[in-house]
């Protein structure tokens, strides 16, 4: 049975575009209707232009999205619902105009212009045709500011004999809006409308900001505050030193090209340098010492260099634009030429590691080298004094007392290096030194110190990770092993006292160069003294026995800092090798070994055997692969994981003889390694 149709009274709506437009015609759908509908339709006339199922949509609006729209899709659109009725829901009327309006090249968008410009709003016909006989508005916001129709221009109020279109290129499609002598007043969105016949268009909006012409100290200022509102105000000041090479900033604002201008900087009324016509002239007594950014100036920078500056050069600079009929001055640089400035001897990243308890000096000296004696220094942390030394005078900041100084002795050389004693984890944070000569202050570079706590870790980069709770060594009776201990920094131990002890016993000793070693271990127990300069305490310790078993205790002293570290020995009366002619033999101290078999294999035999030969009948074998364990001896039972059941073997009939091999059938591409318990 066919739906039933309902006669509704469905709204109606015009839509205007222009060729090449996407359009979207909607019609509102109420939530009854949406829940008795199963497919919307669109219809030009009679003919069904598309349709498609309502889907989830419960209620709202359909639409249909035409693209590349052409005069001849210009019409009467319907829009019905079907499902359990037919219902006309929407009646949209589309006119198509034959042309739209565009800009020239670019977008519609931004133009910038200055006070006194003549401005041009672009605004064309696509595709081009004579706009003699259409009806041309221009609008500033709603205010309708320019007409043409029938020939006739007419402006409207307050805009007489400013604005005009370009009425002898009409023909080529040229709508363009001339606005001569523009203000900030005219800043604002401008908009286009032309009608011709049916067709009635519009553009989209063209943005005229007018804004006063400046110089300032920095590029690109006017994106971050109005110049209205800035401190550019006042005057910015250069600090330099004798004989460097400085910048005096200027920059055009908005930064637009200075090609075309005169650019003129004076000393107080001195001009010192002229751009003019592309060439730059320098003034007297300036010659070879000051220039332009020549390549710059497209972008807007009119700063001067001026090389070589000395005290002399001390004063206010100011900058001159001539731009056509506008002309701009700087609010002046202000340049101060000290005789000396504040280096360091050496750079933060060359500084040696620096540990709690440590001395540590802070490197600043004079450039060019001359006396302090008679200068005022401060050194700060942070914002607080630490330390001030006037009129021959050192004093210590609050809390610093006995732990700061100056080297006085060296100030005659420049020398206002600060010593900072016993540091702490508390002096880690930002140093600055500023020295004062009657009218100079100079300031350093900012010293960031950060001390470490120096440890003793197994590891020479374990200072990385959490430190150990243990550390355990096992090895078997009769090799040589490594207890090992490092410095938490690759720092020297050769400078430093370390002991090594066995419970409470002292059995090594390294004291001012010289090993000596505790009684009863003679000839057993040494460190490795080429390798204490990178921080390696580490003890050696020879022809380990059962009876050696126990905890190890490594002492560091370093001044008057103690540092500890333990490592446990565990010796066990026999090894694992995995070849029955490296049974019985005493080197070697691995403990297990890694082993690559290739597919292919029907049954492999994994190697294992106890050395010195004894029974591992009564011993617990454990085989792993990777961390996982899959077969067990234990108590003359053997047990395989799942997964493993007749596929793994050991040799229980050869346990007497100390082999505990095993062998794995169908083999795949394996590493394992061994581990077993007694």
């Amino acid at each position: 049975m066919s739906a039933s149709t309902r006669t509704s009274h469905p709204k109606f709506s015009t839509v205007r575009s222009s060729i090449g437009d996407t359009v979207v015609l909607e019609c509102k759908i109420s939530l009854e209707i949406s829940k008795v509908t199963r497919e919307i339709k669109w219809f030009k006339g009679t003919e069904c232009v598309h349709q498609e199922a309502l889907g989830d949509l419960c209620w709202g609006h359909v639409s249909l999205t035409l693209r590349d729209v052409k005069v001849k899709d210009s019409g009467q659109y319907r829009c019905e619902a079907h499902g359990e009725r037919k219902e006309e829901i929407g009646v949209v009327y589309l006119h198509v105009a034959g042309f739209k309006l565009v800009p020239s090249s670019q977008p519609f968008g931004f133009s910038h212009f200055f006070p006194g410009d003549d401005a041009t709003l672009p605004c064309h016909l696509s595709p081009k045709r004579s706009a003699v006989a259409m009806e041309i508005r221009w609008f500033k916001g709603a205010d309708c500011i320019c007409v043409y129709q029938n020939g006739q221009m007419r402006e409207g109020k307050d805009y007489e004999g400013r604005v005009s279109l370009f009425t002898h290129e009409l023909k080529e499609g040229n709508l363009s809006l001339m606005l001569r002598n523009v203000q900030e007043l005219d800043n604002g969105e401008y908009k286009c409308k032309v009608t011709h016949g049916k067709d009635k268009v519009k553009s989209d909006q063209n943005s005229l900001c007018v804004k006063e012409l400046q110089l300032t100290p920095e590029p690109y200022f006017y994106l971050i505050k109005s110049i209205s509102e800035a401190s550019v105000a006042q005057p910015v000041t250069v600090h330099a030193y004798a004989d460097d090479e400085v910048t005096l900033p200027c920059y055009l604002s908005p930064p637009i090209s200075a090609v075309p201008m005169e650019i003129r900087w004076f000393k107080g009324t001195d001009c010192i340098c002229v751009y003019q016509n592309g060439q730059v002239n320098e003034g007297k007594g300036f010659q070879g010492k000051v220039c332009l950014f020549i390549h710059k100036l497209e972008e807007g920078n009119v700063s001067l260099m001026l090389r070589n500056v000395q005290e002399s050069d001390d004063g206010e600079y100011k900058c001159e634009v001539t731009c056509q009929k506008c002309k701009m001055e700087s609010n002046g640089v202000s340049l101060h030429v000290s005789e000396f400035k504040l280096v360091s001897s050496s750079s933060d990243l060359d500084m040696p590691d620096k540990f709690y308890g440590d001395d540590v000096t802070l490197s600043c000296h004079l450039s060019p080298q001359m006396s302090a004696v008679a200068m005022e220094i401060r050194w700060f942390k942070e914002t607080e004094c630490i330390c001030v030394c006037q009129n021959g005078q050192v004093n210590e900041g609050k809390g610093y007392e006995g732990r700061v100084s100056l080297y006085t002795k060296e100030l005659e050389d420049g020398n206002v290096s600060l010593l900072l004693r016993n540091g702490q984890e508390s002096d880690d944070g930002k140093y600055t030194c500023e020295v004062t000569k009657r009218k100079d202050k100079v300031e350093t570079k900012h010293y960031w110190l950060r001390l470490n706590e120096l440890k003793l870790t197994p590891s020479p980069f374990h200072f990385h990770t959490q430190r150990m709770k243990s550390y355990t060594i096992c090895a078997c009776a009769g090799v040589q092993v490594t207890l090992p201990c490092h410095l938490s920094s690759i720092t020297s131990a050769s400078a430093m006292e370390i002991r090594w002890f066995k419970g409470t016993d002292c059995i090594c000793v390294y004291q001012n160069g010289q090993v000596n070693e505790g009684k009863g271990y003679e000839g057993r127990v040494g460190l490795f003294n080429l390798k204490l300069e990178k921080g390696n305490v580490s003890l050696m310790l020879r022809n380990v026995q059962k009876s050696d078993n126990g905890e190890y205790k490594c002492k560091v002293t370093r001044r008057e800092h103690n540092m500890e570290n333990t490592v446990n020995l565990h010796v066990s009366e026999f090894k694992l090798v995995h070849s029955p002619e490296d049974v019985g033999k005493s080197s070697g101290s691995e403990y297990g070994f890694d082993m690559f078999i290739s597919d292919g294999h029907d049954e492999v035999t994994l190697p294992c055997y106890i050395s010195p030969k004894q029974s591992a009948v009564a011993m617990e074998i454990r085989w792993f692969k990777e961390t996982d364990c899959i077969c067990v001896y234990q108590n003359g039972q053997v047990k395989k994981e799942q997964g493993y059941v007749g596929r793994v073997i050991i040799f229980t009939h050869k346990l007497e003889e100390g082999n505990v091999s095993l062998m794995h059938v169908e083999m795949r591409r394996w590493k394992l390694q061994f581990t077993f318990t007694k």
